[in-house]
């Protein structure tokens, strides 16, 4: 493990252009929140709340600043990617298209898609989406549900169906079932504490199968073409984990988002290297020893961003070993971020 706390001072990343998805605009509500669920050991909400406002934020990194040079509301944006000349984005209970003006040109929306994490698309063009809301992976032609693959019950105890003939078998078993209608529980879907996996992201594997967090669990699982079993492939990384992305020269990364820690592993998730900014500066007072780094996203040349709830956007360069903190404004939820020229 690497701590960066120790790099040189550097405007690691001035120069490039991001689009950042800030999923809400209530991050120190937030921060206690999740302070006091760490405290008990709770993983996510107990009960519903409104969908929040989020924001599009077109931010410019230039003079170790964070500049904004635009910005657009949706609702709890969380993911974004390149499609073609546009990009996709993921809100609560839809994907939307933006051409590469960020216009809004189309959307998708699902009778399972909730609390969307995120969207991959594959070299055919083929969307896989992450609907954790309702613990299932979701294509063109295809879903996977975790309630059917070994993902039940709750940890509470309850089973999860959205079969009628399921449930009545579990019922007469003696289990605690809850039969899941998604037109009853909107584009939230069930409560984080709710849900068996709470899949944060989900990514093609090169096969027609795909890789997916189980956030719950704190593991990563393969499912191979067929769309069956899951298996698992990487496992003790915390609690609540993100950001699992193909590495362009092959291999594979992960943030360990409760840790403050990212890896970098070869194809068959061997670990390369690990860094940690739990002892980097500038940390909100109020988090005290928590960490929650949403995401690690490489830029090139050993160059990555952090997106930090308690520290704002980290930039480093594990090659030359510089480190640079650009401070956004504290209400700011960030969940994502993707690099543009300029």
């Amino acid at each position: 493990m690497i701590d960066v706390s120790g790099f040189t001072s550097a405007p690691v990343l001035d120069g490039t252009r991001w689009l950042v998805t800030v999923k809400s605009l209530d991050q120190v509500e937030r921060r206690r929140s999740m302070l006091d669920r760490q405290r008990t050991g709770q993983v996510g909400r107990l009960a519903p709340r409104p969908v929040a406002d989020g924001l599009l934020v077109d931010l410019h990194l230039r003079g170790g600043e964070a500049v904004v040079a635009g910005s657009q509301p949706f609702r709890e944006p969380r993911h974004i990617v390149k499609d073609g000349l546009g990009y996709l984005l993921t809100e609560c209970g839809r994907v939307v298209h933006l051409n590469r003006d960020l216009a809004e040109i189309g959307s998708t929306r699902g009778g399972w898609f909730a609390f969307l994490h995120t969207v991959d698309i594959d070299e055919e063009g083929r969307r896989l989406i992450a609907s954790a809301g309702y613990d299932c992976v979701i294509s063109r032609d295809q879903a996977w549900s975790a309630w059917e693959h070994g993902f039940n019950p709750t940890s509470a105890g309850v089973w999860l169906t959205d079969d009628e003939t399921v449930a009545a078998g579990l019922e007469w078993g003696g289990m605690d079932v809850l039969l899941v209608d998604p037109s009853e529980y909107g584009e939230q879907g069930l409560v984080t504490s709710g849900r068996t996996a709470h899949i944060s992201c989900a990514v093609w594997s090169g096969d027609g199968g795909f890789l997916f967090i189980a956030g719950k669990e704190g593991a990563v699982y393969r499912v191979g073409p067929e769309w069956g079993r899951a298996d698992r492939v990487l496992s003790d990384l915390g609690r609540l984990p993100h950001g699992l992305r193909r590495l362009p020269d092959g291999g594979w990364t992960v943030t360990l988002t409760t840790r403050g820690e990212w890896r970098v592993m070869d194809d068959d998730f061997e670990t390369i290297e690990e860094w940690s900014v739990a002892d980097v500066s500038g940390k909100h007072p109020a988090a005290g020893d928590a960490e929650w780094v949403q995401q690690a996203i490489p830029a090139g040349g050993g160059r990555w961003l952090l997106l930090d709830a308690n520290r704002g956007l980290i930039a480093v360069d594990v090659v030359r070993e510089t480190i640079c903190r650009y401070s956004v404004p504290a209400e700011w939820c960030l969940q994502d971020a993707l690099m543009v020229e300029q």
